[in-house]
């Protein structure tokens, strides 16, 4: 299974063009937004060293040593962090233009699942949440999309509606 690089740079893009959005949609009628505090956006997590994303296995592993060196001072499980790494990384090889940073994913995993933990799971050394992280059945109930079975149950355990799995709740659909 693979996530597709081009939906995971659109996403973290309409994500940002969000937060962009809310915050410039101010007007006549409207207050002008406080000022922007010190420190945000934050400034930029520690470099990513080279992987080599052709390389047997997961290339993740590549970046435990960097992970282990800074994950405890964030709170961030070393198989995440790495994750976090390697698909930045990935991103900046195969599609520069993305400008996807491991800080933007590491973001989206705390606020999805506090980085694989929520509820009491934890994260193996794969990186896979155990208990495994399934969310709601997206079955179009108020403010949640109606999004019907795409595989079956197989990766969601529900053969009727979708719902979102793994640390970074992704759909079925997308592990595709």
């Amino acid at each position: 299974m693979t996530i597709r690089p081009r939906r995971a740079c659109a996403v973290a893009l309409s994500l940002a063009a969000a937060v962009v959005a809310s915050a410039c949609s101010y007007g006549p009628t409207r207050e002008a937004p406080p000022p922007i505090p010190p420190g945000i956006p934050p400034a930029a997590g520690a470099p990513v060293p080279a992987v080599d994303i052709n390389a047997p296995g997961r290339t993740s592993d590549q970046l435990r040593p960097w992970a282990q060196g800074i994950n405890e001072q964030m709170n961030i499980p070393v198989a995440a962090l790495a994750a976090y790494g390697n698909a930045a990384e990935t991103m900046r090889q195969t599609r520069p233009e993305c400008n996807l940073a491991w800080t933007t994913l590491a973001g989206i995993g705390h606020v999805e699942t506090r980085h694989g933990r929520y509820r009491g799971a934890t994260l193996n050394d794969d990186g896979y949440a155990l208990p495994p992280i399934i969310g709601i059945q997206l079955d179009g109930s108020p403010g949640f999309a109606r999004i019907p079975d795409t595989d079956g149950g197989e990766l969601d355990g529900d053969p009727e509606f979708d719902r979102a799995v793994g640390p970074m709740q992704f759909i079925p659909e997308s592990w595709r």
